[in-house]
C-alpha cells in the first residue's frame, strides 16, 4: 500500500508539518475534480494523485511504473517552456524543479493576481494547461514502454501534443457552457483575459502557442524568391521556373537593386539550359528555381552579408538542405492457389488457345519514372556553396503560395514566362510586361528599386 507519510513519496517533499501535508493533499484532490477538465484528464490527475501505487505490470523496478517515475523521465524543457508561458500570461513564477508545481500543480504560496477583477479565472486556465501538459508527459512515458511506439517524443513533440490536448479540452469546455447558456462565463474566463482568441468560429488557446515563428529578417539581407510553373491548359507538356533577387541598399551601393530571372524546364541533354530534369513538371521547376536563387544570391552577396531564400515548395526546400524522402516498393502478394492474379490480363479473343497472360507495364518503370535526383543534388550543392561563401548565414523561408507575398507573386509571374519560353523561344514583350505589372500592382511594401537586368534562359 502507498504510504503518504513515507519520506520516499512525493507528498512528503511538499510538507513542513502534518497540517501542511493535509492541506496539500486536499488541494490536489480538489484540482482533480475541476469542472473544466475532461474525464480523460481527470483520470490522469487521479493516477498522479495516487502516484505511489504502481500501475501496469508488476516488475522489479517499481519506481518506473509510477506516475512520479514517468514525470521524472519527461524532458525538463517541457515544464520550463510551460511555466515560462504561464509567467508571461499571469506574472506568477513557478519552479520547474519543484514536484509540488509540476506533479501536483499546487500553486499554494504563489502570488495570484486575478486578471481584470474576475475571480477564479486564472484557476481554470491553469488547471487546463497543467492537466494537458501532464497528460502529454504520461503519453510520452507510455510510448517508451509500448512495443508499437518505441520512439520517445522530444521536447517540441511533447509540447505540440500538449497544445493539441489543450485545444481539444478548451473546445469541449466552450461547447458545454454554450449548451448550458453560460457563454458569458466562458468569455470572462478566456476571451477577456486573452487566454484564448476566436479563430474561424472556434476558441484557440493563446497561452502556449507552439507554432513556429521564423526569425525576423535582417535589413541588409539579400532576398531571393523562386517559383516553378507546371503545364497549363494552353501550354501542354511545358514547365518553367522564375525568380527575383533583391539586394538592399548598402554603403557601397546606395540604390537597391533587383534582378529578374526566368527560364524553361528542358529535358534535352544537348540544350545549354539543361539542368538535369527528366520530365517537365512543376517540381522540376521548383528545384531549378531554388538552385538558381541560391547561386544568384550568393554571387550578389558581399562578405558576411546574410541571404534569405523564399520558396513555396516543401520538396525543394527539403532537397536543398539535404533531406530526401525514401520511396519503398511494396511487395506483391502471391496469389492464392486457384485464384487469378489481378495484375494479369486475360489474353485477347484473337490470341491462340493456351497463350500466356499479358502483364501490363509497371507504373514505376524506368521509362515512366519522374526522377529529379540530379536536380536535388544540384540544389543541395548550391545550398552548401552559399553556406560556405556567406559564413553559414543563409536562411530558407517557407511561405504560402498565392497569399500576397510580394516577391513570391513576382516569381510566380516569371515562372509562367519561363513556361511560355519553353514553347516560344522569344515570348511577346508586351505579355511579359503585363504579367509583371499585374504581379507588382497592389504591393505597397516594395520600395523604389533599380532593375539590374532581366535574364531569360
Amino acid at each position: 500500500m502507498w504510504d503518504p507519510l513515507s519520506p520516499d513519496q512525493h507528498y512528503a517533499t511538499c510538507r513542513k508539518t502534518d497540517a501542511a501535508l493535509t492541506d496539500a493533499i486536499a488541494r490536489a484532490a480538489k484540482a482533480v475534480n475541476h469542472p473544466a477538465l475532461t474525464p480523460r484528464l481527470r483520470d490522469t490527475l487521479r493516477k498522479t494523485f495516487l502516484s505511489g501505487h504502481a500501475h501496469g505490470k508488476r516488475t522489479r523496478r517499481t519506481q518506473r511504473n509510477t506516475l512520479q517515475g514517468a514525470l521524472h523521465q519527461c524532458p525538463t524543457e517541457v515544464w520550463q517552456a510551460t511555466f515560462r508561458a504561464w509567467h508571461a500570461f499571469s506574472g506568477e513564477q513557478l519552479d520547474h524543479k519543484l514536484i509540488q508545481h509540476t506533479l501536483l500543480g499546487d500553486r499554494h504560496g504563489v502570488g495570484k493576481v486575478s486578471p481584470h477583477g474576475i475571480e477564479g479565472a486564472h484557476e481554470e486556465v491553469f488547471r487546463m494547461l497543467h492537466a494537458s501538459v501532464l497528460h502529454a508527459c504520461v503519453e510520452n512515458w507510455s510510448r517508451t514502454h509500448n512495443k508499437r511506439h518505441s520512439s520517445k517524443r522530444g521536447t517540441n513533440a511533447t509540447l505540440h501534443r500538449a497544445q493539441v490536448i489543450f485545444r481539444q479540452t478548451l473546445n469541449q469546455r466552450w461547447r458545454r457552457l454554450r449548451a448550458d447558456g453560460h457563454e458569458n462565463e466562458f468569455n470572462n474566463t478566456w476571451i477577456i483575459t486573452r487566454a484564448a482568441k476566436w479563430l474561424q468560429g472556434a476558441p484557440e488557446p493563446a497561452i502556449i502557442n507552439l507554432r513556429h515563428v521564423p526569425a525576423p529578417r535582417r535589413d541588409d539581407a539579400i532576398i531571393a524568391s523562386g517559383d516553378g510553373a507546371g503545364e497549363s491548359e494552353k501550354e501542354k507538356n511545358a514547365a518553367g521556373w522564375g525568380g527575383v533577387v533583391y539586394a538592399p541598399a548598402t554603403p557601397g551601393q546606395p540604390v537597391p537593386r533587383v534582378h529578374l530571372m526566368a527560364g524553361p524546364v528542358t529535358t534535352n541533354v544537348a540544350a545549354p539550359e539543361y539542368e538535369g530534369a527528366t520530365k517537365a513538371t512543376n517540381n522540376a521547376g521548383e528545384l531549378i528555381a531554388i538552385t538558381k536563387m541560391l547561386h544568384a544570391a550568393t554571387d550578389a552577396a558581399a562578405s558576411g552579408q546574410p541571404i534569405e531564400i523564399q520558396s513555396d515548395s516543401r520538396l525543394a526546400i527539403m532537397a536543398a538542405i539535404g533531406i530526401r524522402s525514401k520511396k519503398t516498393k511494396r511487395k506483391r502478394r502471391a496469389p492464392r492457389q486457384g485464384t487469378e492474379d489481378k495484375n494479369e490480363q486475360r489474353p485477347p479473343a484473337t490470341a491462340p488457345m493456351g497463350a500466356p497472360p499479358v502483364r501490363p507495364q509497371a507504373r514505376n518503370s524506368p521509362s515512366s519514372a519522374n526522377n529529379n535526383d540530379m536536380l536535388a543534388i544540384r540544389a543541395h550543392e548550391a545550398y552548401r556553396r552559399a553556406q560556405i561563401r556567406t559564413g553559414y548565414n543563409v536562411t530558407i523561408r517557407k511561405i504560402k503560395a498565392h497569399e500576397g507575398h510580394a516577391w513570391n507573386e513576382i516569381a510566380d509571374a516569371l515562372a509562367a514566362i519561363g513556361r511560355t519560353s519553353a514553347i516560344n523561344a522569344q515570348p511577346d514583350t508586351a505579355e511579359v510586361i503585363d504579367r509583371l505589372q499585374r504581379a507588382i500592382d497592389g504591393f505597397a511594401d516594395i520600395p523604389d528599386i533599380t532593375c539590374q537586368g532581366f535574364t531569360l534562359a
